[in-house]
């Protein structure tokens, strides 16, 4: 019998975190672990999406958050200016539709 994935599987097992940053925790709580509070994990700005692509360990995008939110406003205004083009053409579409389909 036995459960021979179970180690491998289970949320409740502690785990060395893949970033050798030092920490042996649950399972279960390394992806929150590796999402805020590793040292040494590569994270991703959270504005990446808009167009900003830093990436750095913990502290270096705590500062970059910081020092950079005239940038960071400026890109999700830029952004908020492309999705209301965007949505006008789609309106546009939807419009073009409906006189066709009168």
């Amino acid at each position: 019998m036995g459960f021979p994935n179970h180690k491998s599987d289970c949320p409740d097992v502690f785990v060395v975190c893949p970033e050798d940053c030092g920490m042996a925790l649950k399972r279960r709580l390394m992806p929150e672990h590796l999402r805020s509070q590793c040292s040494t994990a590569k994270l991703t700005c959270v504005y990446n999406k808009l167009g900003c692509e830093f990436t750095g360990n913990l502290v270096s995008l705590r500062k970059h958050a910081e020092e950079k939110v005239d940038y960071h406003a400026t890109l999700t205004v830029s952004g908020i200016a492309d999705l209301r083009e965007r949505m006008s053409a789609l309106v546009n579409q939807v419009n073009d539709i409906k006189l066709t389909q009168s």
